[in-house]
């Protein structure tokens, strides 16, 4: 099959390969992220795409991967992976080229989902667009013109760091007040805990939303806190980019029609139009997948 492509989209627990073709994955597997080294690392990823391939007989000509990190101009190297710090300072995409016997081009892995989002999911079609990835933390990619912008320094746009409460909650990265602690699946939980709502089970925050439809009034000041916090992030982006499409991936995405609500009184609050478009992502957990592929 001519024009397969391999995509990588390594997380903190769990990597997810996918052979990619005409904007779909024709097989994919998922493996444990067992690795504590880049050695370790490029075993598994190598170990399983010769599986991989083995499906229907694909041979992809090139690979793509979607690292949770921030990387260098070109892909490489790993300048810093919060998750996976063995890997900072390591050219996995070398390593991988060599490993793998293909050209290979790693990338943020919130940029490979907004890319997947903006080529083969929600976003086809729309030159101009935001995406935000709402899970354990908030990530974002943005699409101008038809092109993924990665910054001047390769390090893209860090939409979960808008600061959208000043002087608010530390943030990871330094700053405080970010989007971040008020909008991912982290926040949620701290906000929970604040409040005395459960927040130490594993369906917590989908327990958080389903009180917040009941009217339980700790869970919905949480649920309006998130959507303010998202209704300021979209009004600083589009007074400065003027994008009118924003999309929405990652766990927390499914609860998009329960802060719509919040974000759009927000962003009327601070003078934006009411025509601007919040989408849900459609590619699911292949978003990243799809984006590291077709990025290649």
């Amino acid at each position: 099959m001519s024009g397969v492509r391999l995509g990588i989209d390594i997380g903190g627990t769990r990597i997810k390969l996918g052979l990619v073709a005409d904007g779909e994955v024709t097989a994919r597997a998922v493996v444990n992220n067992s690795a504590c080294s880049p050695t370790e690392l490029v075993g598994l990823i190598v170990e399983s795409a010769a599986a991989l391939r083995g499906i229907n007989d694909q041979r992809p000509e090139r690979a793509g991967v979607g690292i949770p990190a921030v990387l260098g101009v070109g892909g490489s190297p790993v300048l810093h992976s919060p998750n996976l710090p063995w890997l900072d300072n390591t050219d996995l995409q070398s390593r991988l080229q060599v490993a793998l016997r293909m050209p290979v081009r790693c990338d943020n892995d919130a940029n490979c989902i907004g890319w997947g989002e903006a080529t083969a999911g929600a976003g086809a079609g729309l030159a101009n667009q935001a995406c935000f990835t709402l899970g354990t933390g908030v990530g974002g990619a943005l699409v101008l013109d038809g092109q993924l912008e990665r910054g001047s320094r390769g390090r893209g746009t860090e939409l979960g760091h808008i600061c959208v409460a000043p002087g608010g909650h530390p943030c990871g990265c330094g700053g405080r007040g970010c989007l971040e602690q008020y909008a991912s699946q982290t926040g949620l939980l701290r906000l929970m805990g604040e409040v005395g709502l459960p927040s130490d089970e594993p369906s917590a925050v989908v327990t958080l939303f389903q009180l917040a439809a009941h009217g339980d009034r700790r869970a919905v000041h949480i649920v309006a806190t998130a959507s303010a916090a998202l209704g300021r992030a979209i009004a600083t982006l589009h007074g400065i980019t003027s994008i009118g499409s924003y999309i929405f991936g990652g766990g927390i995405s499914a609860a998009l029609p329960q802060l719509t609500p919040g974000i759009r009184q927000t962003l009327r609050a601070h003078g934006q139009p009411d025509d601007l478009q919040l989408l849900a992502g459609h590619l699911g957990t292949d978003a990243g997948v799809i984006g590291a592929a077709l990025l290649v």
